[in-house]
């Protein structure tokens, strides 16, 4: 089953998977950050754990800041599927493409199961697979597509199926407890309240009945079993902030926006599963319903009952604190507390939390569909030329960009899907340079941090990103970086790094962090940022480019490298139109 769900994502995906060494999904303009930082994150995890474990929160970046891979996310959730590939290769491009095809399958499978235990029936898990692949939040926009760990999804399925029943054993309580941390450190920020608001409320719901006191109980005490395990784990991201009183500033990101009531949930985001699949949930339950009062099928009301519960809490918790209806804005009642506990200095994008509700309505569609067929038992080819026609439809809407037209929504995130997935190449580290770099060992910094004449404040991350993801073929610290959040003192670094090869401004480098190199791409100066082939929700569009400017930092450069160097600077490899450069002391 795994394989073809495989085999499934591979052709929803490709052709990544036919270049899973060369290219990467750029679906969107953050993915040119996103993806490449992600890849570095696992990169240095998998590098730090069998090379030196104490030193794995003092990551290469940010140089010299403690505590550098707390600035970010850590998807330690991502880890087991992306470390194996990394350490047998040391690709890190191969190690994040095997990651993202590979969970996206296994969760379509955990999705196909659970609803084949309920109802025994395969056709009903895979409609609840199907209509999980054919969101296009997931392959496209600011999903998966976008930033990889968010594909590592394959054990909300089990948790849900896990709740449904109630704990009657300390062994289900561990079980359960292991899940939720393997869910929850996939991202705490976002995954992991997706994983204990439905908990919570489950565990609530079982406190108010004697029958059922002691079970939520026992869910309680795995909540906080998870919690306390999960918390443990990314301690460091309190460490990082006790260290900067001002971080919520420290950032790229602004606070969530708002977003169009109701209807714009349903036509983005985790919540916005094709229509077919929705209606095969109002008609199965409609069905559902009407038999119930006849036989009252415990086990099937508590899958119906806790499918919808996690897909309306998923849905409520991804709802931004600010709506609007038309023109009229509406501020909700959890804003209030939100500001209060400083919810949203970390999520910023709300949406991301339907990741919960998106496995609920999964679930509930696989769950409709074998309750739309389940008198056909005998008529097999019936139900399977249904599920045919309602895959083929789901497909339709999910490949042209369907969109219903309702009041106060507009529909430009509605158009037809590309022939094939858009990819970019992913970044190779020229060995002529990182090989010396590897050799001679001390901090460096990558040069230029955005295209000149650029005001782009995407173009700056990027650069970044990359200078990130080339540190993977060497480890040496860099003073480059991009996460969440920054320290305190990078900006200041930055914008003397952006005056070099000034001899004072390399002086003063050196000194406050030990700068041994510099790596300046030539290549770099002359082109701007490549536009998106594709991106849902966010038309391509070129950067502002300042040639005059460019060409003139870049003949600076290319001047001191055909001298061999500077009084300060010495010129020690060169590949190309990268070239590496040593300070000398």
């Amino acid at each position: 089953m795994v394989v073809f769900y495989g085999g499934v994502v591979a052709w929803l995906t490709w052709p990544l998977a036919a270049h899973l060494r060369t290219h990467l999904a750029i679906t969107d303009p953050i993915a040119r950050f996103e993806v490449p930082l992600v890849a570095w994150t696992l990169a240095w995890e998998s590098h730090a754990l069998v090379t030196a474990p104490l030193r794995l929160a003092d990551a290469n970046i940010y140089h010299p800041a403690p505590h550098a891979l707390f600035y970010g996310p850590t998807a330690y959730g991502a880890l087991p599927y992306f470390m194996p590939t990394f350490l047998l290769t040391g690709d890190p491009a191969l190690s994040l493409n095997v990651m993202f095809l590979a969970c996206l399958a296994l969760t379509a499978t955990a999705l196909h199961l659970v609803v084949h235990r309920w109802t025994g029936s395969h056709l009903g898990g895979f409609v609840a697979a199907w209509t999980f692949l054919t969101t296009p939040w997931l392959l496209w926009g600011q999903g998966p597509g976008a930033e990889p760990n968010y594909a590592v999804l394959q054990y909300f399925p089990f948790i849900v199926l896990v709740t449904a029943e109630p704990l009657h054993s300390v062994g289900g309580m561990l079980g359960l407890v292991a899940l939720v941390i393997l869910q929850g450190a996939a991202n705490p920020v976002y995954i992991a309240p997706a994983v204990f608001v439905p908990l919570v409320v489950v565990a609530l719901g079982r406190l108010v009945r004697r029958s059922t006191r002691a079970s939520a109980f026992r869910l309680l005490a795995a909540i906080i079993v998870a919690a306390i395990a999960l918390g443990v784990l990314h301690a460091g991201h309190l460490v990082v902030r006790a260290e900067n009183p001002h971080l919520a500033v420290q950032t790229y990101w602004t606070r969530p926006s708002s977003t169009q009531l109701m209807w714009g949930p349903l036509v983005y985001g985790p919540t916005a599963i094709a229509r077919a699949s929705a209606l095969i949930v109002l008609v199965g339950a409609a069905i559902f319903t009407r038999r119930l009062l006849a036989d009252r099928a415990l086990a099937r009301r508590r899958a119906w009952t806790h499918a919808t519960l996690w897909a309306v809490i998923g849905f409520l918790i991804s709802v931004p604190p600010i709506g609007m209806w038309g023109d009229t804005r509406i501020v909700f009642p959890h804003l209030r507390l939100a500001a209060w506990a400083g919810v949203y200095g970390l999520v910023r994008e709300p949406s991301r939390l339907g990741v919960a509700s998106l496995t609920g309505l999964a679930l509930l569609a696989g769950l409709g569909f074998a309750e739309c067929t389940r008198s056909w038992a005998r008529r097999r080819a019936i139900a399977s030329g249904l599920a045919a026609i309602l895959a083929v439809t789901m497909y339709a809407e999910y490949a042209r960009g369907f969109c219903l037209r309702l009041p106060a929504l507009p529909c430009e995130s509605a158009r037809p899907l590309p022939q094939s997935y858009p990819l970019m190449t992913a970044t190779r580290a020229a060995p002529g340079i990182y090989d010396v770099v590897r050799e001679r060992g001390g901090p460096l910094v990558e040069l230029p941090f955005a295209v000149p004449g650029t005001t782009d404040v995407l173009d700056v991350p990027a650069a970044h990103a990359r200078a990130m993801y080339r540190s993977i073929f060497h480890w040496r610290p860099i003073l480059n970086g991009y996460s969440g959040f920054w320290p305190e003192r990078f900006p200041v670094r930055i914008a003397l790094a952006r005056r070099l090869p000034d001899p004072q401004v390399l002086a003063a480098l050196r000194q406050e962090t030990g700068l041994a190199m510099i790596v300046v791409h030539l290549a770099d100066f002359a082109h701007p940022e490549p536009e998106l082939e594709y991106a849902i929700g966010s038309p391509s569009r070129p950067s502002p480019f300042a040639p005059g400017a460019a060409l003139a930092e870049r003949e600076v450069w290319a001047t001191i490298a055909d001298r061999g160097g500077t009084d300060a600077l010495r010129l020690v490899a060169r590949d190309g139109d990268d070239l590496l450069f040593a300070v000398v002391e």
